[in-house]
């Protein structure tokens, strides 16, 4: 998950962990919400709910794909790959 290291973190509000199973349709799975403190770098975690069915369409699937669309409080976003 990302790390909170820049000036800009401040500013964040929450992300959304989308997956995929084909690298190109997303869905969304979780919200987290932004820690505020921009002095500290924050380290974040997320656990897949439902893993059997992660294995039911890892058969047909080639691969999972992970992203963060990242929500700043004007409401503006981006998307971020999850390394």
């Amino acid at each position: 998950m990302p790390k909170a290291n820049s000036n800009r973190a401040k500013y964040k509000k929450h992300f959304i962990i989308q997956r995929s199973f084909n690298g190109r349709d997303y869905a969304n799975i979780g919200r987290v919400q932004w820690q505020a403190n921009s002095n500290l770098i924050q380290y974040y975690s997320y656990e897949e709910a439902d893993l059997l069915y992660i294995n039911r369409q890892l058969s047909s699937a080639n691969s999972i794909s992970y992203r963060l669309q990242v929500f700043d409080k004007d409401g503006s976003f981006i998307y971020r790959p999850v390394e």
